[in-house]
């Protein structure tokens, strides 16, 4: 399965944070490789790693251009916590995006 997504997005991904390809392969258990050469993102594994590993993608690229909101639904391998906006900046690290 290939996902191709638009040139923002994905080097946002690598430059904001290098090491988020290989962290989200870790936790879906998902093997990615991304060609930033034509912005498509491959995304290897059974079912349920692809539709995991595509939905943390989708939330990483959501979080550079706005707020992310998940529904608690929204699978059961979500946590939810509610986190007040002085301390967003220990959560999403020192050079994480954020908007008010």
């Amino acid at each position: 399965m290939s996902h191709v997504a638009s040139p923002p997005p994905v080097s946002s991904i690598l430059r904001v944070n290098p090491h988020a390809e290989e962290k989200i392969a870790r936790v879906s258990g998902a093997d990615l490789d991304l060609f930033e050469h034509s912005l498509t993102l491959e995304i290897r594994g059974t079912e349920d790693e692809r539709n995991r590993a595509k939905k943390y993608v989708e939330c990483v690229m959501a979080q550079r251009v706005g707020p992310v909101h998940i529904e608690e639904d929204d699978g059961e391998d979500l946590t939810t916590i509610m986190v007040p906006s002085e301390a967003v900046g220990f959560v999403t690290g020192s050079q994480a995006l954020t908007h008010p």
